[in-house]
């Protein structure tokens, strides 16, 4: 069984997600609903529609139920009414740090012996991600360079391994 634990809109699926059934995948987000961004010229709508709407600091699962946890929490910090806050919400470094503590030990909590945790974080918050994940050590780190032209950044899909 597949766990998104913080899966906003699905963007990153660009549709593939619907090849899974509930019994294969879930996807949780604190957030449901729709979220719109008005702006004269360029209008946006981001749909989240979870499986399960829960915190990901405290999953309502049993323990050692996930073979994968996928964790794209928001990368960056950004204004509460901004475009970018609607659709990938935002956290300050600290409320960051304090995400990744509580989220730590329900990850190891809820995920299979030697399961796999698969983590899409900018590379701004690589290194604190890294430190905190405590429970976890590092199997793979792909880094890649974002293409839109609003956003020059390092993105890192960091593969971990339950201890």
């Amino acid at each position: 069984m597949i766990l998104d634990a913080c899966c906003g809109g699905k963007l990153m699926y660009r549709g593939l997600d619907r090849q899974f059934n509930d019994d294969e995948i879930l996807f949780v987000d604190v957030r449901h609903g729709k979220f719109s961004y008005k702006h004269p010229k360029y209008p946006k709508t981001t749909i989240v529609q979870p499986t399960v709407v829960a915190d990901a600091r405290f999953l309502p699962f049993r323990n050692k139920s996930f073979n994968l946890i996928i964790f794209d929490p928001p990368h960056d910090q950004y204004g509460k009414r901004s475009y970018m806050a609607l659709r990938y919400g935002s956290l300050s470094d600290e409320e960051y740090e304090l995400l990744l503590w509580h989220t730590d030990l329900e990850f190891y909590r809820v995920l299979q012996p030697k399961g796999i945790l698969l983590v899409k974080i900018s590379g701004v918050r690589r290194k604190t991600t890294l430190e905190w994940l405590t429970h976890f050590k590092m199997l793979l780190d792909n880094a890649y360079w974002s293409k839109s032209y609003h956003c020059r950044k390092k993105t890192h899909w960091i593969h971990l391994v339950r201890k």
